[in-house]
């Protein structure tokens, strides 16, 4: 089985970039992230669904026409990204035709990614089920970190009421266990209100 050398420099950034806003939150992840790490070629994957094996002629006319404008498309977005957020200016784009997890997938193989960015509505219950989803499968089936992208929102959330210094006697308990013992007697016990540390 081929693993990726652990030794190597270059640590290999693959986002999936579906043309719907969720290909948007992976791209400007993969991006931040891209940028934080001092990386100039984040890859992309974009994988242009196939019917079935008994597809008509006209199914694989419109396959063919999708596969013929994926280019222009991935470079439109990434255009308007490098606009808003300054992405790195070089990208890679892979663009496949099949089922989209097994390609990404095997896309991931072939560059021997580190992580694979996927974007997510965050769907669930019955929605989930009759849509599908593809970040879900690419969970399950990656062979590498996967880390679903969707946009930052804390709304209807509040804040911690207050951030309490470490507990003396905590920080004691821990001295002398060698961080095997993280509480001390008062807080190791479930009654006792908790406790958060900055």
């Amino acid at each position: 089985m081929a693993t990726a050398d652990p030794n190597s420099p270059c640590y290999v950034i693959l986002a999936a970039l579906s043309l719907d806003d969720t290909g948007e939150f992976a791209l400007a992840e993969a991006a931040r992230l891209a940028q934080a790490r001092g990386l100039e070629e984040p890859h992309l994957v974009h994988v242009v669904s196939e019917s079935d094996s008994a597809a008509s002629d006209q199914e694989l006319v419109s396959l063919d026409a999708r596969l013929r404008s994926a280019p222009g498309a991935i470079e439109h977005r990434v255009h308007q990204l490098q606009a808003a957020l300054g992405v790195p200016p070089r990208v890679i784009a892979h663009i496949r035709a099949g089922d989209p997890v097994r390609s990404i997938v095997q896309t991931s193989v072939d560059i021997a990614a580190d992580l694979l960015i996927v974007g997510s509505h965050r769907r669930s219950g019955l929605q989930r089920w009759m849509l599908g989803s593809t970040a879900e499968q690419l969970l399950r089936e990656a062979r590498c970190p996967v880390l679903v992208a969707f946009p930052k929102n804390y709304a209807g959330l509040e804040k911690s009421e207050t951030i309490e210094p470490p507990c003396p006697d905590c920080m004691i308990a821990r001295q002398k266990s060698h961080a095997a013992q993280y509480w001390c007697e008062r807080h190791s016990h479930g009654y006792a209100p908790p406790h958060v540390y900055e």
